[in-house]
């Protein structure tokens, strides 16, 4: 595991805020995070980039200033969970995505589920879901938030799956513990956070696909 996530952070290219001396924008795009004063950029190459439905979006917008077409302002998705969505982009412009089944047939961190591969597992279980931990999800949901704002469909699918995997076959009860919620919530309550977490990613690409 520590070695596929170790392939992660080699797939980012990160440079400080507006130092864009050297970078081939033929080929290259760099991300802005969403913060007032950013201190750190991503140079993303233009194959990885078109995975988000935005930045292609822009990329062909021919309408707009060059710059605008060089420099991308990313809206609401903060330096930090930008990060993974890029490492995400980098890897899987070249590499296929497998998606896991619905509903799933096995816990995506089970070593013997092959629906998904080992980079994808450890991708999720590094850091998304802090060391397998999964009361440690926050960084999961904002990154299932930041795909879907970017378009990047197979992220938000494989995420999405993650949630749901979180969550299976949980009591009422252990969901409540896992997701930080402080009221009650009775089995019925329950099916439905099951059910629309499972169909999260699928009314996300059903959005996307009307747009």
């Amino acid at each position: 595991n520590h070695f596929f996530a170790f392939l992660c952070f080699m797939s980012v290219r990160e440079i400080n805020a507006g130092c864009h001396d050297g970078i081939d924008f033929d080929n290259d795009v760099v991300l802005r995070p969403f913060e007032e004063h950013p201190q750190k950029e991503f140079v993303v190459s233009k194959q990885a980039a078109r995975l988000s439905q935005f930045v292609a979006s822009i990329l062909d917008n021919e309408g707009l200033p060059p710059v605008q077409r060089k420099v991308i302002n990313v809206p609401n998705v903060e330096h930090h969970v930008l990060k993974y969505i890029v490492q995400f982009m980098e890897y899987h412009a070249t590499v296929p995505v497998q998606l896991p089944s619905k509903p799933l047939k096995k816990k995506l961190d089970d070593p013997d589920n092959t629906e998904i591969s080992a980079w994808d597992r450890a991708f999720l279980y590094t850091d998304l879901i802090k060391g397998g931990n999964e009361k440690e999800h926050k960084l999961l949901c904002e990154c299932i938030d930041a795909a879907s704002v970017l378009g990047v469909k197979d992220m938000v699918e494989l995420t999405g799956a993650a949630l749901a995997s979180i969550l299976k076959g949980k009591t009422p009860a252990q969901m409540q513990a896992v997701l930080g919620v402080e009221s009650d919530f009775d089995p019925r309550e329950a099916e439905v956070i099951r059910a629309e977490v499972d169909g999260h990613s699928r009314r996300i690409k059903g959005e996307q696909g009307d747009s």
